[in-house]
């Protein structure tokens, strides 16, 4: 099913982005990361990169260089048997609307269960999901700056005033990041 299964807490690519884009869960993601006890699965390190590079507009050398420096880059393994039962959970409650959960955030989960460890996330369809399906969960805050949807109901927080600044200069190592995915 997995291999080398290591971390504590397994990051989804939520998690990840919302520290890279210094949203409000990146000072616990960013503890979970300088604690070494955080992981990310292939899966996610592949929504990681490609987000940065379609969404965002990054180079791709970037993109990678900004998940190495997080020690990311080499995530946990997923082997074939994986794609079984993350196909089943999402099947079992994705909806277009109501709960647009990522593939990848299926394989987090489901990797989180095999591995006994709980799945750090802000994605208000995966932690529903999660809920749903008994998966231990860290529920990390959810940026204000977005709307949030939970159980299919819609609530928009007041704006977030962040400091990109304060989220350049406070990354996990003392070095900064050489890449130039979210600059």
């Amino acid at each position: 099913m997995l291999c080398a299964m290591t971390a504590l807490t397994l990051l989804d690519a939520y998690a990840v982005l919302a520290f890279l884009k210094a949203e409000a869960a990146a000072p616990e993601v960013r503890a979970l990361l300088a604690g070494g006890d955080a992981s990310l699965t292939s899966f996610g390190v592949a929504e990681v990169i490609d987000h940065l590079v379609r969404i965002v507009g990054a180079n791709e050398e970037d993109a990678a260089l900004d998940v190495a420096q997080l020690d990311l880059l080499d995530g946990l393994a997923v082997d074939a048997a994986m794609g079984l039962p993350a196909g089943r959970l999402r099947s079992r409650h994705y909806h277009r609307s109501r709960c647009a959960v990522s593939l990848a955030g299926c394989v987090a989960a489901e990797a989180a269960r095999a591995g006994s460890m709980p799945l750090a996330t802000a994605d208000p369809h995966l932690l529903d999901v999660c809920h749903a399906e008994r998966i231990r969960v860290v529920v990390l805050p959810a940026d204000e700056r977005k709307p949030v949807v939970a159980n299919g109901t819609l609530t928009v927080i007041a704006p977030l005033r962040v400091e990109i600044a304060w989220a350049l200069a406070s990354r996990t190592s003392a070095r900064p990041l050489r890449g130039n995915a979210m600059r």
